[in-house]
């Protein structure tokens, strides 16, 4: 959850930058296998909103492996706290075009084997 969700009001407006932000959360959690920011707490109202949503004030997990320098530039900046500071939709799909356009041109998926 973006910031901006975590503390309604405190932090920002959602908008367009909140999804950023979360595809940014979704793509680090797939390329690094763990989520960019530790779990927070049970919603149980006891819990001050840095214990519930850890994204407030932690800063973003280090990369458990090596990854692209663009790449995790690309995702870094998607999971700024600050919403203004974050790239747009289309920035970011700027950022990654020479990432792609780089992939083999035939991507094998799967299994091989009998058929």
């Amino acid at each position: 959850m973006a910031p901006e969700q975590g503390a309604p009001g405190e932090i920002g407006e959602l908008g367009p930058w909140s999804d950023v932000w979360g595809l940014g959360a979704t793509l680090y959690h797939a390329i690094a296998g763990q989520t960019p920011f530790r779990r927070g707490s049970s919603g149980d109202g006891e819990a001050s909103l840095d214990e519930r949503f850890p994204q407030l004030t932690e800063p973003v997990r280090p990369w458990p492996a090596r990854v692209p320098e663009e790449l995790g530039h690309a995702m870094l900046a998607c999971l700024r706290r600050d919403a203004a500071e974050r790239p747009t939709a289309a920035e970011l799909a700027s950022a990654m075009q020479p990432l792609v356009a780089a992939l083999p041109e035939k991507l094998v998926l799967g299994r091989q084997g009998k058929r």
